[in-house]
């Protein structure tokens, strides 16, 4: 949701989809962006419109992930529906939150993240069965490619 304040800021907000549901609030100078940008990807603005119909397998909460860039480790503990921002999951709407420890929490898309496996394959998701862990892994194998899926040490 965007707006203009009283002295002309635009303001975004965005939810959290958590429960209870969440909002923070941005506010942006006036002329910082033009009125059509709707979302911000890299350093580059893009206005194109954004793609909420494209398919996707959603990661569980739990599952334990690494980041691409830093490699840091952690779960998966929600998605954050964003007004603003770049990585986006394929949904064009969302990223994961995750927990990275001490309480510390990091958005990121799926695009920017792999996902850890077991020694015998298996995506590892915390207080789950194996039973369901394999659905979830063949699932998940079934969409993104075999380089997105990395052996836990």
């Amino acid at each position: 949701m965007e707006w203009l304040d009283s002295i002309g800021a635009m303001c975004i907000s965005a939810k959290a989809l958590t429960v209870p549901t969440s909002t923070c609030m941005v506010k942006i100078p006036p002329g910082t962006f033009s009125p059509k940008t709707i979302r911000k990807k890299g350093t580059h603005l893009d206005t194109k419109a954004i793609s909420v119909n494209k398919p996707w397998t959603r990661l569980p909460n739990g599952t334990k992930v690494r980041l691409l860039e830093g490699g840091q480790e952690g779960l998966i503990d929600g998605l954050t529906e964003l007004v603003v921002g770049p990585g986006r999951n394929p949904d064009g709407r969302t990223q994961y939150r995750l927990n990275v420890g001490d309480g510390s929490r990091l958005l990121a898309g799926q695009c920017e993240l792999t996902v850890l496996t077991d020694n015998d394959g298996l995506v590892l998701i915390a207080r789950q069965t194996i039973e369901y862990r394999r659905i979830v892994t063949d699932q998940l194998r079934a969409e993104l490619t075999r380089d997105r899926f990395v052996a836990s040490v």
